[in-house]
């Protein structure tokens, strides 16, 4: 009798002509509260996080993607995806404090890597960092919009190409099909990255890292405050708020057949979604979906 087991796990599997990456959780029934998205509150999309309270919460935030490494090859996929669209200018939603671009840029300038000019922008931009940030960069690497910018209305900016940075899971439902749409309709291409993913692997890192490292963010901070020093480094509330963050982050994210089954079916006949996962720190990895107008883009990501 043959043996009608999965014999393996492979690298990449197509489904409706969209590939990605296969995980172990394919193959076997999901029971766990992971298997549904959860849209638990965080403090970062709190209203009252301003001034110093939000700038210590981002220093947090940023070292933690630094140290963890999850964009640091992030420039690999945005050089292909950018080379495939004529190096056109990007425009980057929901930046918030720029960390995973400020990583991006830094290791494709030691590669050599070419990439167009980003610009950073958000619904609450953090101005007077957008300024410090990009003043590190050429005005041809990075830029920053300074009037607030809501994802779902980007039509009166005129970009071909956007992206997503560790912010799509912020988003519920009905507003990431908003936001999908918005960009096929008044561009061509859309790039969601997101540093974890909604499985055990990836709660436990954020459990197992704890709040201990974001409590060194203010000694690498680009701004010293006694205040964010006194709150993050000796009594730990803002790295506790952005571990309870990361947490319910993991339960936000959204797998990539579900952004698939997030574009509008309008859209749906000539849009193509790919996956890519970027490993780091061995075990884990960043996930990249492309959502692209199959009859304005070149092809899916590689």
């Amino acid at each position: 009798m043959a043996d009608k087991r999965p014999r393996c796990v492979q690298k990449r599997t197509q489904i409706d002509g969209a590939f990605k990456v296969a995980q172990p959780s394919d193959l076997i029934p999901h029971r766990t509260m992971l298997d549904k998205r959860k849209h638990w509150a965080e403090f970062g999309d709190q209203q009252w996080m301003s001034g110093w309270i939000r700038e210590g919460y981002l220093d947090c935030l940023n070292f933690g993607l630094r140290v963890g490494g999850q964009f640091r090859q992030l420039h690999t996929v945005f050089a292909d995806w950018t080379k495939r669209n004529e190096h056109l200018p990007i425009l980057d939603l929901g930046s918030g404090g720029g960390g995973p671009i400020e990583t991006m840029l830094r290791e494709a300038h030691r590669s050599r890597t070419r990439l167009p000019q980003i610009f950073l922008s958000d619904l609450h931009p953090s101005v007077d960092h957008y300024a410090r940030l990009s003043s590190a960069f050429s005005s041809q690497q990075l830029s920053f919009i300074s009037q607030p910018v809501s994802a779902t209305q980007t039509a009166h900016l005129q970009f071909t190409l956007r992206s997503l940075c560790a912010t799509f899971h912020h988003f519920r439902p009905e507003t990431a099909r908003d936001v999908i749409r918005d960009a096929l309709t008044c561009g061509r291409s859309l790039l969601i990255v997101e540093p974890l993913q909604r499985d055990l692997r990836h709660l436990l890192l954020v459990l197992l890292s704890g709040p201990f490292a974001y409590m060194l963010a203010p000694l690498f901070a680009s701004r010293w405050s006694w205040r964010k020093f006194l709150f993050t480094s000796i009594v730990p509330i803002l790295p506790l708020m952005v571990m309870w963050d990361g947490v319910v982050s993991v339960l936000r994210t959204y797998t990539a057949s579900e952004i698939k089954s997030l574009v509008p079916e309008e859209l749906a006949p000539s849009t193509m979604v790919t996956r890519h996962e970027l490993k780091y720190l061995g075990f884990w990895g960043a996930t990249c979906v492309e959502i692209s107008r199959v009859d304005l883009a070149s092809g899916p990501l590689a």
